[in-house]
């Protein structure tokens, strides 16, 4: 009897492996075609590789004297094969790789050099060193100021970039120590067109977070540039008004983003997961990779796309419910979606309901279009020379353009901080973001510690 039900269970074990074999033989074969509005997506953003700024900031780290584009095209097209992790982290942070000499936690108190120094922050009479030791690092990544575009290039060297854009406003810091505003002007101009142009280019929320590091890097330099010399906001009037013009969401091309999360999510289906040391293999990645249907989950996903990007540019009020409305209608695979394709529905499940999380990252979005808004009204009560019993009605008429981002209320003046501010949208008695107002008549006064409290 034992020997009978071990043959029985033999053969039918034998049997459901050979239906097992077949479902996945199978399961490739039941996938969707392309559908149009995924052709649509797969169409490119056509910068070239030695315009891409993107592609430069990956060949920063290219050894001394080397051709550091081409170096960063090498390692886009690392990430593109899909090389092993070890040897692209040996090709930005190698023996021969250029990095910075210092970290960002060392100089972090650069960007306003006044204020006493905390933590492992380096002093500022340091600051000539520091910027010779890296002069040659430094000049490639302002060097990449000129380039015509941004494209997502795959990969980021996060650690190298926010050094460098803080150097650079080291560097801007020493002018005004030497009253020369004019130089430190120029090159706040370009390093924030710079940052504004790489945040509207074309790439995935981790690159948009790191877009939104540096603008917030460069853009408060304003702040001490214009206490220290008010006339630039009247010699360079027009300039500052369009460069600070207030963008919104668009700042953060919404469609391109969904574009990029768009080719992180085919990739996922083209090639399979990457070993990472200490993280192991991603299993769904793997299972997606050797038996999902990439085209139906990529069709999906192209359905979500209009209007994910759509939601992205709405009010803060309006995101979380929309964001869960997303979830319920674009998450959750129906029962016959999950037979036909059950791992390549957990990927996309996966995928989708991450980029459905994005309210974190859009408050900070909304926060830096509430920078350029009070900077543009900075730069107009200078202008206008309005004076301080009549800033608080300045701000109620500058209309809802530069009103606060969250609530839609003018922005507030604080006499006694000297500051226009708007407050957090959770946080009701902290400052989210400010720009302080020169006295008239007064010297440049020394830095002092913003008092960030609303209440």
């Amino acid at each position: 009897m034992i020997r009978t039900l071990a043959k029985a269970a033999g053969g039918l074990l034998a049997v459901l492996a050979v239906l097992l074999g077949a479902w996945f033989a199978a399961n490739r074969l039941l996938d969707e075609p392309v559908s149009p509005a995924q052709a649509a997506l797969l169409a490119a953003d056509n910068v070239p590789d030695r315009r891409n700024a993107a592609v430069g900031l990956l060949g920063l780290a290219a050894p001394r004297g080397a051709d550091f584009m081409q170096h960063g095209v090498r390692v886009k097209e690392m990430y593109a094969r899909n090389s092993p992790y070890e040897h692209i982290v040996d090709s930005v942070r190698g023996p021969r790789a250029l990095r910075p000499t210092v970290e960002n936690q060392q100089i972090i108190c650069w960007l306003d050099p006044g204020l006493p120094l905390s933590g492992d922050c380096l002093p500022f009479d340091r600051a000539p060193a520091v910027l010779e030791e890296n002069r040659e690092i430094l000049e490639r990544y302002k060097s990449l100021y000129a380039l015509a575009g941004y494209s997502a290039a795959g990969g980021y060297d996060f650690d190298a970039a926010s050094v460098l854009a803080k150097l650079a406003v080291a560097e801007m810091q020493l002018y005004l120590r030497k009253g020369d505003a004019e130089s430190a002007y120029r090159e706040w101009r370009r390093a924030l067109s710079f940052a504004k142009g790489n945040l509207r280019g074309t790439d995935g929320w981790v690159g948009k977070a790191m877009g939104l590091v540096m603008l917030g890097t460069t853009l408060p330099f304003l702040d001490p540039l214009l206490l220290a010399d008010p006339a630039v906001a009247r010699r360079h009037r027009a300039e500052l008004l369009d460069v600070l013009r207030p963008d919104g969401v668009a700042a953060i091309n919404p469609d391109g983003i969904a574009r990029s999360e768009f080719r992180l999510l085919s990739r996922a289906f083209e090639r399979p997961p990457v070993r990472v040391p200490n993280a192991g293999v991603d299993r769904i990645h793997w299972l997606a990779y050797h038996f999902g249907q990439k085209n139906r989950a990529l069709n999906r996903y192209a359905a979500f796309a209009p209007e994910y990007a759509a939601s992205l540019s709405l009010s803060w009020g309006e995101m979380e419910k929309e964001s869960e409305r997303l979830r319920k209608k674009h998450v959750f695979p129906g029962a016959l979606e999950f037979i036909l394709d059950p791992f390549g529905s957990a990927l996309y499940a996966q995928f989708v309901d991450g980029l459905l999380k994005a309210p974190v990252m859009l408050l900070q979005v909304h926060a830096k279009d509430g920078q350029f808004r009070l900077a543009t009204l900075l730069v107009r009560l200078i202008n206008e020379n309005v004076r301080d019993a009549d800033i608080p009605a300045f701000l109620r008429a500058a209309g809802p353009g530069y009103y606060d981002p969250f609530s839609a209320a003018p922005a507030r003046w604080d006499p006694k901080d000297r500051k226009i501010y708007f407050v957090h949208p959770v946080e009701k008695c902290a400052v989210l973001s400010f720009v302080r107002v020169r006295e008239a008549g007064k010297g440049r006064q020394p830095p002092s510690p913003v008092n960030m409290r609303a209440c």
